[in-house]
């Protein structure tokens, strides 16, 4: 059976809340909620990017006729990844 996530902070919360559950009920394994909470923290990390960067955007386009873009700005982003 095929499942689709509500693409929201409630959705994701809802999603994460029922592999939990399961996890306690002893539906899902060890393995599979790692890999959950793996995909839940490079999903939660993009997201704070994207808040960042409309936060620095919003900064700029403060005072000015036309809105500035990333691509205007030459920006590079990268996440890294913390062991």
């Amino acid at each position: 059976m095929s499942k689709t996530i509500n693409r929201t902070t409630e959705g994701l919360r809802d999603v994460l809340l029922d592999e939990l559950e399961n996890y306690i009920n002893g539906l899902n394994t060890t393995e599979r909620m790692e890999t959950v909470s793996k995909a839940a923290n490079a999903v939660c990390k993009t997201l704070v990017v994207d808040l960042e960067a409309r936060k620095l955007m919003s900064k700029m386009n403060e005072g000015q006729d036309k809105p500035k873009s990333i691509a205007d700005l030459n920006l590079n982003l990268t996440l890294s990844h913390k062991k």
